[in-house]
């Protein structure tokens, strides 16, 4: 289910959902629904989907999905109950919306499951209300409000270390064609979602790429309470940056 407010796509001027008029079925290119005209083959996946949103005055220019859809099952638990210094993984991405000062929702149940993070981001940009979004999962504590500005300022933009893409990053709601393309290929890479973008890039290396390393396993998240130890009680135990993982399901 999507937490933070309503789900609204399609509306009118009065803000309320409208269906299209009865007397103005839709019809695809080689599909006629008239009695006895030529049929060809029909296809739900290709039926015009709805658009989000109209904007308005009162749409965020930009608003932050925290996708928290996994299924935990390297954690062995659910990683949103997850405590890391004191809170939850879930409450450290909050917190960082909060940071930002940019709206915020979090999306636990995809429109369309499955499909590894590309679903996450076609549920967002269907259903979002405002003109772009900044993505980050529930599962990558230190990424900072820093890199969010910057992505936020480059669209599209992703971050990038080792050659590799991946959270956190921004799209327009003019992306979610792209997105919706690859579901329907089969290539759900975050790695092909960048490309077919044409997203920049925003280069991390050193120690500004430690922000991107991710928990997914109970080791992982052993390593990462030994970062947020004091010096002096740290074993220093660094894990690589493994958010930039090409994760397709």
């Amino acid at each position: 289910m999507l937490i933070g407010r309503r789900i609204h796509t399609d509306t009118g001027a009065s803000g309320h959902f409208q269906f299209p008029p009865r007397h103005q079925p839709v019809q695809k290119k080689g599909w006629q629904s008239n009695k006895g005209q030529r049929k060809g083959n029909f296809n739900f996946a290709d039926m015009p989907r709805r658009t989000p949103a109209i904007a308005n005055s009162d749409t965020p220019p930009i608003e932050i999905c925290i996708l928290a859809g996994g299924r935990s099952t390297r954690m062995g638990r659910d990683k949103l109950r997850v405590q890391l210094a004191g809170r939850t993984l879930l409450s450290h991405a909050k917190l960082l919306a909060r940071a930002v000062a940019l709206p915020c929702r979090v999306i636990t149940r995809d429109l369309v499951p499955r499909c590894g993070p590309l679903g996450g981001v076609i549920t967002a940009l269907r259903t979002t209300r405002a003109r772009a979004v900044l993505f980050i999962p529930c599962d990558m504590p230190f990424i900072s409000p820093t890199l969010l500005r910057r992505l936020q300022r480059r669209l599209p933009a992703f971050a990038t270390h080792a050659g590799l893409v991946g959270f956190p990053f921004a799209l327009t709601l003019d992306h979610l064609a792209a997105a919706e393309a690859l579901r329907i290929s089969g290539d759900w890479s975050l790695q092909s979602l960048a490309k077919s973008v044409r997203a920049r890039r925003v280069g991390l290396a050193g120690k500004q790429a430690e922000q991107l390393a991710n928990i997914n396993t109970p080791d992982e998240l052993i390593r990462a309470k030994a970062q947020l130890r004091p010096p002096a009680q740290s074993s220093r135990v660094r894990g690589k940056p493994s958010g930039l993982r090409d994760v397709r399901a």
